[in-house]
């Protein structure tokens, strides 16, 4: 017996947009997660300081860069040359995992801002932990923005015979 898949077939079937439900899940159960460990150790937990997750503002400013540029390249503007394509498929499997990641993170600083704004009366560092949330929500949200449509400038537009536009 012989078994025939075409490659086009595999590639094509092996890269699929990251689904909404994907990143709401994992930001819930991450939530969820944080939150309840958070209960716990909240007492142990280092003091937090309002910079600490600008790292991800900033990872999140560079893909929305390298994006934008790679998909001039990609629509083959004037001034620019055809990106590689294994470098734009490593691109994308970037992006999905910065979306991924980042939806984490949002759990992750939703959970403890949970718990830190239900504590603000009682516990001293709480107004201060709750605003580093607060950011923390804000930058890793910035960070499955950037993820998004970094994917999305790694798509290539078909013709309107191929059907809808797919990620490289």
């Amino acid at each position: 017996m012989m078994f025939t898949c075409t490659r086009r077939s595999r590639v094509a079937n092996s890269i699929k947009p990251t689904k909404p439900g994907t990143l709401a899940g994992t930001g819930a159960v991450v939530a969820l997660l944080t939150w309840a460990v958070v209960r716990i150790v909240y007492g142990d937990i280092p003091p937090l300081h309002w910079y600490t997750s600008l790292w991800a503002a900033v990872i999140a400013a560079a893909e929305v860069t390298y994006g934008a540029g790679l998909r001039r390249r990609i629509k083959g503007e004037p001034g620019t040359f055809p990106p590689d394509p294994l470098s734009v498929a490593r691109t994308v499997a970037y992006a999905k995992a910065s979306a991924i990641i980042g939806s984490a993170l949002v759990g992750l600083w939703l959970g403890f801002g949970a718990y830190t704004a239900g504590q603000l009366g009682f516990l001293q560092a709480a107004p201060s932990d709750t605003v580093t949330a607060v950011i923390g929500v804000a930058c890793s949200g910035a960070l499955v923005a950037a993820g998004l449509f970094m994917e999305s400038c790694c798509r290539i537009r078909t013709g309107a015979d191929d059907g809808p536009a797919s990620p490289a």
